[in-house]
Parts: structure tokens; C-alpha cells; sequence
């Protein structure tokens, strides 16, 4: 069947009354990943309560953590506050792993919550979460871990605190520290040890020196060499207002950098520190730059390797609100620009699936559940108004969530 470019066929709802979904038309069965429209966002919806145990965030979220495997293609997520299908609070849930095949809107769980007699985090929230491609495995540190508030899984897990390393070979976690190979981090400025909440929750790995890499409150450059199992920290130049600990980190392999955003400095900037040297470069935002809530709110910074920029979706809240604008910044240029975004785009998880080479975000903690994608390219031109597309893989569209139908795409 062909697909009209902007035909409205029905209007469908979700279970919940409140929530009104917008109609659909019927799916082209040519329809994949690699036809994202450009510089469009493109919504996907979520199963809501009834799909709580089928995906990653079924009903929003925070402080959760995302990197891409390539491997296996597909998005791996981790950490944060939301609702599994194991019992518990909906809080520190961050040992539940799942993988997002962007393509064919898969998931597949890796991990469940608590597995009975297995060593894990004892309860992680917010966390350093990293791909060690070397080892194949996903590297996991505080941050914050409930265990620390005398919180556990209730399955008769072993769990501690500390580093531990995640093995998708076996789908196992090893650790802590020592025992997967991730020793704790001497003591310097910011504290001891893994620090806290309030000292290093981020993190990335460097695969030129086989390295996992954070940036902590201080600030300090702090790299664990993972066949010699040895630090090397670095106190780093502290511009002012920096906040790593609330900051997604992201790394550029080639310029030699981790960057992350210091929203409360004034005024706001990127910062760059150089893996060669240390050396800290403070970038000013643009002036559309929004300030996230007060608080314990964390921003967000994506990189899209394959154009070599830089995507900030500017956050008010952690799923709750809208975002605010999209920053693009060129690394190897310094060029910004900026887009307005859908009002309908929330997100508290944003990373980047290089196999679709769009920019996705989940967390959305209000209905109509969904999760969202964007895809960049200097070439397109951005949508004014900003529109957003509700997109399903044609082979799912007819058959996704109680019998919805759902268009490859439908634009609003």
C-alpha cells in the first residue's frame, strides 16, 4: 500500500482514557531505519503499563545510562529509577539490562533486576555505565547505589558496592572492584575511592589506551588503565560552575577530549578537557541555552560520531517536561547551531545508535508514553515549525500494542 505524505486514517487511544492518541496511516512495507526523515523528530510509542517487563522505561524514568554496542548493533541500557517487572520500589533498578534494536523496534532484556545467588550492584541508580569493546563488556561504577542507604534487591543476590563489569558473553556480573578488574580510585581532590552522588556518576571508555575515563567534581581526570589495572589521576583547571557529577560525559576518540556541559556557570558553557594534556577549554552555549531545574537535575550531551558533532537536547526536568531547544555543535569547526524542538519530545536518557545514526531518547514519565529519535545531517535542512513523526518498522506497525496500528511515518 502506498503511503500518503500527510493522511490522518483514524484516531486511535491507549488504554488510559486521558491520554488521546493521534490517527495513523497504514505503513509502507519499505520503511526502515535508514529512511529517517533528516532533522525531523520521530516519536515511537511505548506500551505504557501494560508493557512494563517488555522494555527498557515502559513508563518513563531517570538517571538511566545508554551506550551503543557494536556488536550487536543495538542500543544497551542500564542504571536509573523506573518500574521493572520484578517487585520493588521503582528506585535504584539500574542492575536490569536491556537492548534496543532501533531497526526493527526490538527489545530484549540481558538482565533482569535481582538474579538469585549472582553477584551485582547492590541496587545502582545513577552510574557510570561504559562499553569496554576490548572485553566486551559494560563497565559499571557509583555514582549512586541504593545499597548505600541499606536498600536491596530482595532475591538473595550477592550484592555490593563498587566497580563491576557486566560480560555479554555470559550475561553476568563480575565484581566488586577487584574482582572485575576495577580497582577503586585513589584518594584526591573529590574524595576517595568511587565518590558518590555528588562526585563522579559518568563515564566512557577510550579504546586508544584501553581506558575507562571520568571526569569527577574538583575537577579531576581520573583514567584506570584496564590490563594494568593501575590510575592515573589528574587535578584539571576548575573554570567555575562546573558540575561533572550531574553532566553526561561523552568522549571524542579522535580529537582526544571528554566534554560535558557546565549548565550553572555563567554564563553556560561546554567544556572540553583534553586527554593529551589535561588542558580545560571552556566553550560559551548559545544564547537560546536554557538552565535545567534547580537541583539535583542532570543534562545531557550526545555525539554523533559519524558527522562529528556535538547534539544537546536541552533538558528542563528528568522526563517530566518538554525540551527546551537543540544545540548542534561542530568539534572540528566550532561552529553552533540551533533548533527548535516539538513540544512533545521529552526524554531523561539520550545517547546515540550508530546503526541508524540517530540520536534516541527515552524517560518519558508521563503519557502517552513513547520514546524519541533524531537524526542529523548537515545537508538537511531542519523543519520550521518543528514537526514530529510517529514511526513503527512496517513489519511490526499492524501488529504493535493490543492491535494499534501505527504508520512507518505519519506527519503532525
Amino acid at each position: 500500500m502506498k503511503r500518503p505524505a500527510l493522511v490522518v486514517l483514524s484516531l486511535v487511544l491507549l488504554a488510559s482514557p486521558a491520554a488521546p492518541q493521534s490517527a495513523t496511516p497504514a505503513a509502507s512495507p519499505t520503511d526502515t531505519a535508514s529512511e529517517m526523515p533528516l532533522r525531523t523528530w520521530i516519536e515511537r510509542p511505548l506500551r505504557g503499563w501494560s508493557g512494563v517487563g517488555k522494555s527498557y522505561m515502559p513508563t518513563g524514568g531517570k538517571h538511566g545510562r545508554v551506550f551503543y554496542h557494536p556488536g550487536l548493533k543495538q542500543m544497551i541500557f542500564a542504571g536509573g529509577d523506573w518500574k521493572t517487572l520484578q517487585p520493588n520500589d521503582g528506585n535504584f533498578v539500574g542492575s536490569e539490562i536491556w537492548a534496543l534494536d532501533v531497526a526493527r523496534d526490538v527489545w530484549t532484556q540481558l538482565r533482569p533486576f535481582c538474579v538469585p545467588g549472582a553477584a551485582q550492584p547492590g541496587r545502582p541508580d545513577n552510574v557510570v555505565w561504559a562499553y569496554d569493546s576490548k572485553r566486551d563488556r559494560g563497565l559499571m561504577a557509583p555514582g549512586f547505589y541504593g545499597i548505600s542507604q541499606k536498600a536491596d534487591s530482595g532475591c538473595g543476590a550477592i550484592e555490593g558496592w563498587g566497580g563491576y563489569a557486566f560480560d555479554f558473553a555470559t550475561r553476568q556480573f563480575t565484581g566488586p572492584d577487584a574482582g572485575a578488574g576495577l580497582p577503586a580510585p585513589p584518594a584526591a581532590a573529590g574524595g576517595k575511592g568511587w565518590g558518590g552522588d555528588e562526585s563522579g556518576a559518568w563515564g566512557v571508555y577510550d579504546p586508544i589506551n584501553d581506558e575507562l575515563v571520568r571526569v569527577r567534581n574538583g575537577m579531576r581526570l581520573e583514567r584506570l588503565n584496564l590490563a594494568t589495572k593501575s590510575w592515573r589521576t589528574q587535578d584539571v583547571s576548575d573554570p567555575g560552575g562546573t558540575t561533572p557529577h550531574r553532566s553526561q560525559q561523552v568522549i571524542d576518540v579522535k580529537g582526544r577530549a571528554v566534554l560535558f556541559l557546565a549548565p550553572r556557570r555563567k554564563p553556560p558553557a561546554l567544556i572540553r578537557v583534553s586527554l593529551t594534556d589535561g588542558a580545560v577549554t571552556t566553550l560559551p552555549l548559545p544564547s537560546q541555552y536554557r538552565l535545567p531545574e534547580a537541583g539535583g537535575t542532570e543534562d545531557y550531551l550526545v555525539f554523533d560520531t559519524m558527522h562529528r558533532v556535538l547534539l544537546i537536547p536541552n533538558n528542563f526536568g528528568m522526563g517530566q517536561t518538554p525540551l527546551q531547544g537543540l544545540g548542534v555543535y561542530h568539534v572540528d569547526t566550532g561552529r553552533w547551531e540551533w533548533e527548535a524542538v516539538p513540544r512533545v519530545v521529552v526524554g531523561s536518557v539520550w545517547g546515540f545508535d550508530e546503526a541508524s545514526g540517530a540520536m534516541v531518547g527515552i524517560g518519558k514519565r508521563y503519557e502517552p508514553f513513547a520514546y524519541f529519535f533524531y537524526k542529523y545531517d548537515p545537508h538537511a535542512t531542519a523543519q520550521t515549525p518543528p514537526t514530529i513523526r510517529r514511526w513503527m518498522p512496517a513489519a511490526r506497525a499492524s501488529t504493535h500494542a493490543r492491535g494499534h496500528t501505527f504508520a512507518a511515518f505519519r506527519l503532525e
